[in-house]
């Protein structure tokens, strides 16, 4: 495989079969994570206490009864009520591009385990560090969050006053 390009946190390998991404690992706590994303997602889950397990593996069934393994990346000790998702959640898987794949796997393990497994992706994980897990304002600072009158004024530029 030769390196193609740099993407968001992972790199675009070529292969035989056309291209590939492969994402980068990263270090959090001392725990290696398979993505940044997953990094990001765990470096929120401990900023605000939650206690979970990484890459649990869980054997799983699928509807035409074929066994599979599905490795969930976050298992929470007790379930978790999150902002921006109706449900109480066992478990997060992150993604950051979504198929009908990671929606059966999840499926699955609701069914085998009784298990209710989200899979979120940039906007959520951006969202919950900006405004922390259970919408409680983390960061009053950021200039996303100020009134537009304020934002204009206090970033306006010579050619948009």
């Amino acid at each position: 495989m030769a390196l193609s390009k740099m993407r968001e946190g992972g790199w675009i390998m070529a292969n035989r079969n056309g291209y590939q991404y492969v994402a980068k690992k990263c270090l959090v706590n001392g725990e290696q994570f398979d993505s940044l994303l997953e990094g990001r997602m765990a470096a929120v889950l401990i900023e605000h206490g939650v206690k979970f397990n990484a890459h649990i593996p869980f054997e799983c069934y699928d509807p035409k009864g074929a066994k599979f393994t599905f490795v969930v990346d976050f298992v929470f000790e007790t379930p978790q009520k999150l902002l921006g998702i109706r449900d109480t959640l066992d478990c997060l898987e992150v993604a950051g591009v979504l198929s009908p794949h990671k929606f059966k796997r999840n499926e699955g393990l609701a069914y085998c385990h009784r298990l209710r497994c989200y899979c979120a992706g940039y906007e959520l994980i951006d969202l919950w560090e900006r405004f922390g897990l259970w919408g409680q304002k983390k960061k009053p600072d950021d200039p996303r969050d100020a009134p537009p009158e304020l934002a204009k004024q206090k970033y306006a530029t010579r050619r948009n006053p």
